[in-house]
């Protein structure tokens, strides 16, 4: 099973308390969907 970002957002923010950064890597070279999922993260973390 592929892990969804929402599913993944409340880890990440787990991670941010403990650590001083965090880095996402995602395989999305396809079209603009590095831009699409960037965005997205940004709003799941409340980044935005």
């Amino acid at each position: 099973m592929v892990p969804v970002p929402g599913q993944m957002a409340e880890q990440v923010r787990q991670l941010a308390q403990e650590a001083d950064e965090v880095h996402l890597l995602t395989n999305n070279d396809f079209g603009d969907y590095a831009i699409r999922n960037a965005r997205q993260w940004a709003e799941l973390l409340d980044l935005s």
